[in-house]
């Protein structure tokens, strides 16, 4: 008995450590990579709460809240930057992550001038996750939100 209930306090821990979609993420230096979750916001409309997360191995390192996407924001484009940071960029928000120190930061207008890897958005199926470059090329956002 003891044994059966070790065994289901252990399958129900498990059960509530999330494993990162890795087909919903983006391989970075340094063997990190970056995920962006989306969750409904409310029952019906096609609004959802953002969060990027950065992870090694499966393990959340850290996450940050991004600007909702509310309709017409899907689209993310990825940016690798100099030393090492990467720039999320949608029509609304732009978003400037620094691996090394795990910390995150709005970078407001700001236009990339760095790589494009790719960009998370629904693939041709309407599944959303993270599409390389070959996959998608890039539509270029400018700083007021502007598509090119």
């Amino acid at each position: 008995m003891k044994l059966a209930l070790l065994a289901f306090c252990a399958a129900m821990i498990g059960s509530c450590s999330p494993k990162i979609d890795k087909q919903n993420a983006v391989d970075l230096p340094g063997g990190l990579g970056l995920s962006i979750e989306r969750t409904p916001l409310r029952g019906g409309l096609p609004e959802h709460k953002r969060v990027a997360v950065l992870f090694s191995r499966q393990k959340k390192l850290a996450s940050w809240d991004m600007f909702p996407d509310t309709g017409g924001t899907l689209r993310i484009n990825v940016y690798q930057l100099d030393k090492g940071l990467i720039l999320l960029r949608d029509r609304v928000s732009g978003y400037e992550i620094d691996p090394s120190s795990r910390s995150m930061a709005e970078a407001g207008g700001r236009i990339a001038k760095g790589k494009y890897l790719g960009c998370f958005d629904q693939d041709p199926k309407g599944t959303w996750r993270f599409l390389s470059a070959k996959q998608r090329p890039e539509i270029k956002i400018t700083g007021d939100g502007r598509v090119e």
